[in-house]
């Protein structure tokens, strides 16, 4: 029997190692204090992709048991590893001439340069993450980012977490975060979800990855500002969103995850979501199961009429090309008459009245 599923959340692989910088150590910060912020002279950003594709997510379960349900354990998360494997290796060659990582570097580059009080004045890319000790010289910002589909390959997700360490000296509050993007569902199942994704030579994958690079850095952007101290009104609510989407070869039924927070925005298909805990998530309206209390969605705006085309002004006729000059007078023809001179009354004065 199943007695628990690991990851209840979105797995981030690259942030497994950066969640023991971040989430074990002491001093752990969602919002800065505002000397914290004030003493900021100079940022480092790092950004850490690790994995150079697009991976398929899979799930850790524990059977519980002693060394029985150990073993069984390891067995089933083994197929469960090597099945998303190869669903990964069925998508990965539509996207082999795609490059993401320069796209998003790129996106996320302008976005952490917005935020003021970081005063940015440095920008590395990397693959994997390295310990982070307090520097003399400046902040760091640590990004670790993962593009990846869920376990049943219904979304793709652009994930990222973060961690702010002050210079040395500056204090001793290490501030933390992540952010969420997930796709609009694609299929109900794994046999329905990859035909569509590598249809067209995998164009809704790329729509759904510029799209994720798009919404992540801008997620990441409002992060920022909150990790800053500004904390953006919105609309209070709870949600229940499916954010693990397993595939269900134990038997499992993905169930929604209830979020306490803030509905920051509304699109007619799209939402911004800030939880209690101060994670950032784009979520299609699709995947909210329920909220409560419920937030109105605007209707999606109505095309706008193009105005009728005005007729052109009718061109003045043109003489016929064929038509004969005026004809001259003959060369002895008199001179013509003078006119007859005016009437006294009619004759102009050269002196002002």
């Amino acid at each position: 029997m199943v007695t628990s599923i690991d990851q209840r959340r979105p797995r981030l692989a690259s942030l497994l190692t950066l969640g023991l910088l971040v989430l074990g150590c002491s001093g752990t910060v969602r919002q800065l204090p505002p000397e914290s912020v004030s003493c900021v002279r100079s940022t480092l950003v790092q950004s850490v992709v690790p994995s150079p594709k697009l991976v398929v997510q899979w799930h850790a379960v524990n059977y519980g048991g002693g060394l029985a349900g150990a073993i069984a354990g390891h067995a089933q998360n083994s197929s469960a590893q090597e099945a998303a494997q190869a669903y990964s290796d069925r998508l990965l060659p539509e996207l082999s001439d795609f490059d993401f990582h320069d796209r998003y570097w790129e996106a996320l580059k302008s976005r952490v340069s917005r935020a003021e009080w970081l005063k940015v004045s440095g920008f590395e890319t990397q693959s994997e993450v390295k310990s982070v000790e307090p520097r003399r010289d400046a902040s760091q910002l640590v990004v670790g980012t993962d593009f990846s589909l869920l376990p049943n390959l219904s979304r793709l997700v652009v994930s990222s977490g973060f961690r702010f360490v002050p210079r040395s000296g500056d204090g001793d509050d290490v501030g933390i975060g992540t952010v969420s993007y997930h796709s609009a569902p694609i299929g109900a199942t794994e046999d329905e979800a990859v035909p569509l994704w590598r249809a067209a030579h995998g164009r809704r994958m790329r729509e759904a990855i510029d799209e994720g690079i798009t919404e992540n850095t801008r997620l990441m952007e409002l992060a920022l500002e909150y990790l800053a101290g500004r904390k953006r009104p919105g609309f209070k609510t709870a949600l229940w969103v499916d954010l693990v989407a397993a595939r269900g070869e134990l038997g499992i039924e993905s169930s929604a995850s209830r979020l306490e927070g803030d509905v920051l925005d509304v699109r007619p298909e799209r939402i911004t979501f800030r939880s209690s805990d101060g994670d950032f998530y784009s979520l299609p309206l699709s995947a909210v199961e329920r909220a409560e209390p419920r937030f109105v969605v605007p209707p999606p705006p109505a095309p706008v009429a193009s105005p009728p085309a005005k007729a052109a002004p009718p061109s003045p006729a043109a003489p016929p090309t064929d038509a004969a000059p005026p004809a001259a007078p003959p060369a002895d023809a008199a001179p013509p008459a003078a006119p007859p001179p005016a009437a006294p009354s009619e004759q102009p004065s050269a002196t002002a009245p």
